[in-house]
């Protein structure tokens, strides 16, 4: 039906009818984007990523001014990164290797989002608009937010995404001064819209706040106490989404080389998993309808990772 649809879109002549058809799928796209996060299937989620893409791309071209298709955009080429791509490099940064071609590919998907991230800015109205303007005044960057951008879910998010890519693509850079220089900037991005919508991606805006504190180096404001405790009330406050367990390890356990820390995480995680594996198949007694949960695809990522760095914890710790 979605392909019939978008094959409607693109054979359609009059420009006004082709606009409310891909006004109404821009909108139904972006409502619907967020259902990914309910995938409860490793393989199945990394199978049809790519075509969920490239779906999106092809409404996109039908209109390309249109901001929900660029936001869903900014969001799948930086979920594909963080999820996949900085999944699998995990295990060659753990190693210290440096050629590792899932970091490159991560490189290359947030770039791509940050591609339409400019375009975002673009259509809202940021004429020759440029991040660089911006590097040392970041305060500045903040009020041309507010004075010009609404409080609607599209801008929130496309803000927000934007705020994530940055901060992931410089993290894959640490050494590139260039790049870390744009770091206050997605740090304003992130304030922005967390202050907006708090719950944004099951906790994400408070595992960057634990992550920021916790993994800079103090020469730039960095502080360890206070990203551990930060860490520690976002677990509170998200206790089933073991993400935010994830990230304590890999982002403060690990560099710091808190064994204790690691293998309590690792203790909660598995235990949540073995309870989540008892609810997987159905055994006998009252057939469920399904259920919706926002932690699924967070959770997998976890398990993913958690297992990698079990894997090599011996040479860790």
């Amino acid at each position: 039906m979605l392909a019939l649809l978008i094959l409607f879109i693109n054979l359609v002549s009059c420009s006004s009818i082709k606009k409310v058809a891909t006004n109404q799928m821009g909108d139904m796209i972006f409502e619907t984007s967020e259902a990914v996060f309910t995938e409860d299937n490793w393989d199945l989620f990394e199978s049809t990523i790519d075509s969920n893409i490239k779906l999106v791309e092809n409404l996109y071209a039908a209109d390309r001014e249109n901001p929900e298709f660029i936001v869903t955009l900014i969001k799948a080429y930086s979920g594909k990164a963080f999820a996949i791509d900085e999944t699998y490099y995990l295990k060659d940064q753990l190693k210290e290797l440096s050629n590792s071609k899932y970091r490159v590919n991560a490189l290359s998907n947030y770039t791509r989002a940050l591609n339409y991230s400019a375009l975002f800015f673009e259509v809202r109205g940021f004429k020759d608009f440029d991040f660089t303007r911006y590097i040392s005044s970041p305060e500045d960057f903040k009020k041309l937010l507010d004075e010009n951008l609404s409080d609607n879910a599209t801008n929130i998010e496309g803000v927000f995404y934007t705020g994530q890519t940055l901060a992931s693509i410089i993290n894959l850079q640490r050494d590139n001064m260039r790049a870390v220089a744009y770091l206050p900037l997605a740090k304003v991005m992130y304030d922005w819209s967390c202050e907006k919508n708090g719950n944004l991606a099951q906790g994400a805006c408070d595992i960057f706040n634990a992550s920021y504190a916790a993994s800079r180096p103090r020469g730039l404001g960095g502080d360890p106490v206070t990203g551990k405790r930060l860490f520690e009330e976002a677990i509170q406050k998200w206790p089933n989404n073991m993400l935010v367990r994830l990230s304590f390890i890999q982002f403060y356990a690990v560099p710091m080389f808190e064994e204790n820390i690691y293998r309590n995480q690792k203790l909660e995680m598995n235990k949540f998993h073995r309870e989540q594996m008892e609810l997987t198949y159905w055994s006998g007694g009252k057939i469920e309808t399904p259920k919706v949960d926002y932690n699924n695809l967070f959770n997998l990522i976890a398990r993913k990772r958690l297992k990698i760095i079990e894997g090599l914890e011996e040479e860790i710790f």
